[in-house]
């Protein structure tokens, strides 16, 4: 939506601030269309049964490692975690991760959909810090999901997660004129 509005000429600039259902948000339109955009703080990551990790980037995600993400029966996984007694009533985004050599692989299932998407940029952010606290990637590492690649830095502070970017590219897809 920054690109957006960049490219419709409602910014007047290329630093910008919003507030999102989450709270403050910073972005950046950068080159090459290019932007990034600015995530709450992390301050607690949880352990939970079976090593998978459960925190908040604005939306709560569940982040589990596997070996064959590609050949991972997704839907039923994520639906037994999503409609688990747990977190049936609120809810929670449920994401699958491996670990390449340079980047991380993701699969998501978000909450609302009730279904995997192609990409989720809280998902990406809960992947790269969850991964980080256990000592697997670095403070700047790709996503990779289905429908691209984004990367994610952050400083680690005494209270958490601090300065958290994430950054790709964003592309017009359509445009379409309605008379009323």
């Amino acid at each position: 939506i920054v690109s957006f509005a960049h490219s419709l000429g409602l910014l007047g600039q290329d630093e910008i601030e919003f507030q999102a259902i989450d709270g403050l948000h910073r972005a950046k339109v950068l080159t090459n269309n290019q932007v990034s955009l600015q995530m709450g703080d992390v301050s607690e990551i949880l352990n939970e049964d079976g090593g998978a990790m459960l925190l908040d980037t604005g939306s709560p995600h569940y982040i589990k490692i596997v070996e064959d993400l590609d050949n991972l029966d997704l839907i039923k996984l994520a639906r037994d975690v999503r409609y688990s007694p747990r977190f049936e009533s609120a809810g929670v985004n449920v994401n699958f991760v491996k670990i390449e050599s340079d980047h991380i692989k993701i699969r998501t299932y978000e909450r609302g959909v009730e279904n995997e998407t192609l990409a989720c940029g809280t998902g990406v952010t809960a992947a790269a810090i969850a991964l980080n606290s256990i000592g697997l990637v670095d403070k700047e590492v790709k996503v990779l999901s289905l429908g691209g690649e984004l990367s994610v830095r952050f400083d680690k502070s005494t209270k958490g997660y601090i300065n958290i970017w994430k950054t790709g590219p964003t592309a017009f897809v359509f445009k379409g004129i309605i008379e009323i």
